[in-house]
């Protein structure tokens, strides 16, 4: 599963370069979903969505 995880990192990081934002947030989740605490990956979450205008906004 390790290897698996840093496959995900990996391409997820060259989609959001190439500004496939959406493709790399599914490389994301997948991610995510091996590993829920990952902070890289909860970092380039948050970059994918932002530019996909997902981000989450403040309630105050």
């Amino acid at each position: 599963e390790p290897a698996h995880l840093k496959a995900f990192v990996r391409r997820a990081a060259a989609r959001l370069e190439l500004r496939k934002h959406q493709e790399a947030l599914q490389d994301i989740e997948s991610g995510l979903d091996l590993e829920p605490g990952s902070k890289e990956l909860l970092s380039m979450r948050a970059k994918a969505e932002k530019a996909l205008g997902l981000g989450r906004r403040k309630l105050w």
